[in-house]
């Protein structure tokens, strides 16, 4: 099976990269993929706070930008996504 890459920018970009097929490997990497930035989103967060700055206001994607996701599908478990900053 060749590798197929697939840039996440919206819901609709995650529906028409998805089917029956690579459901399973999709969630478990698409899960690891967003723990990542939102344990990056905490850790800044609390830098934030170390500094005596008010983060309450701020999105997480204000704390911590990014731009999209890239999946790459390629038949396996092994969790291959990214997340690309803006």
């Amino acid at each position: 099976m060749k590798n197929k890459t697939h840039e996440l920018k919206t819901i609709t970009d995650i529906a028409n990269c998805v089917n029956i097929s690579n459901l399973e490997n999709f969630l478990e990497g698409f899960g690891q993929g967003l723990r990542a930035y939102i344990t990056a989103v905490a850790i800044s967060r609390q830098a934030l706070r170390e500094q005596g700055k008010d983060d309450s206001k701020l999105k997480n994607s204000e704390i911590v930008g990014y731009e999209k996701m890239t999946y790459i599908d390629d038949g396996k478990q092994d969790n291959k996504i990214e997340v690309v900053k803006k």
